[in-house]
């Protein structure tokens, strides 16, 4: 199967209703519909000072696809809800009850539509379709989204394309990981062969994601721009790789706070070695993270770094220590 993959980066969610297109294949899609082998997005926050409308109405987002990288962020000229939108072109064919009846499609959300959160399982988001010849995985961070699913997970699982993916077809149907391993590296190919890395964790890892397994995964230091305005948040930690907290974002539309941002996202800190990381999840630094699962998926590319490197306006510096452990970690 050729799979392609969605990156998509959203702040906070809006009330987003789509339609069927009149193109069915299933893919990552454009604002022209046209096929694109990635693409990433960011939702920025609602400002009531900004000069550009469907920012100061909070619909507005940035994006980059696989074809428009080398012009960097992009404004779009659509609102977010809007079923032309990059997201409303590519989700598009799951609201077409005759296309959507013969694709094997997920969509999973803690906090889905018109129901309370579920706080007892994944702190996870991200919808994954696939009709056995190609398909997507898109990857988010917005509460309430994709419209009008009735549970945490709704699913529709043919039986001839469900059995060539048993272990999606557990995760649907939300089998727990009962045995170790608890966390998780795997390689998964774009359709255009780009290699993309997700890292993901079970509630009985009891970890951080990022400071346990991401950094030193990637062997870089790494800033993570996560949820700050919850309970149990990390401070930057710079004890080996170093994994500081962003808290603030420049874009060229619009600069914000971190504590206005709901995305999950990792941009290694420098670009030596070859590790020019970006990567975008679904899961906090926070400790009360540990008992829940969660992931994020990487992408080393140059060109798409630079834009999220570029972005990152503030970061926590390091806590301090003390004398004692400045004098004992002399002689470690």
């Amino acid at each position: 199967m050729t799979f392609l993959k969605c990156i998509i980066i959203f702040l906070f969610g809006c009330n987003i209703k789509y339609s069927a297109s009149a193109s069915s294949k299933l893919g990552c899609r454009d604002h022209e519909n046209k096929l694109v082998d990635w693409y990433v997005l960011y939702k920025i926050p609602k400002l009531s000072d900004s000069s550009e409308p469907l920012i100061r109405n909070g619909s507005g987002y940035m994006y980059i696809t696989s074809n428009s990288i080398h012009k960097g962020w992009e404004l779009s000229n659509k609102h977010i809800g809007d079923k032309k939108s990059i997201p409303g072109n590519t989700l598009a064919p799951l609201y077409n009850d005759k296309i959507a009846e013969d694709t094997l499609w997920v969509l999973y959300n803690d906090d889905p539509p018109d129901r309370s959160v579920v706080g007892t399982y994944g702190h996870t988001k991200g919808v994954v379709a696939t009709d056995k010849n190609q398909g997507f995985w898109m990857i988010h961070s917005v509460p309430n989204f994709p419209p009008v699913p009735r549970k945490v997970y709704r699913k529709n699982l043919p039986t001839d394309i469900s059995t060539q993916y048993p272990v999606l077809t557990n995760a649907a149907n939300q089998v727990r990981i009962k045995d170790p391993p608890y966390n998780n590296k795997v390689i998964i190919k774009s359709s255009a062969s780009l290699e993309f890395v997700s890292f993901a964790k079970s509630d009985k890892w009891q970890k951080d994601l990022y400071s346990d397994f991401v950094a030193p995964q990637l062997r870089s230091n790494i800033l993570v721009e996560s949820y700050l305005n919850g309970q149990g948040r990390l401070p930057s930690d710079c004890h080996g790789v170093k994994v500081h907290n962003i808290e603030s974002i420049k874009l060229q539309a619009a600069n914000f706070a971190s504590s206005q941002d709901h995305s999950k996202w990792v941009v290694t800190e420098t670009s030596k070695r070859n590790n020019s990381w970006i990567c975008v999840g679904d899961i906090n630094r926070a400790d009360t993270q540990y008992n829940r699962g969660g992931g994020t998926v990487c992408l080393k590319l140059y060109d798409l770094w630079k834009n999220y490197r570029n972005s990152v306006n503030d970061i926590e510096p390091c806590p301090r220590r003390s004398l004692f452990n400045r004098i004992k970690s002399w002689f470690a």
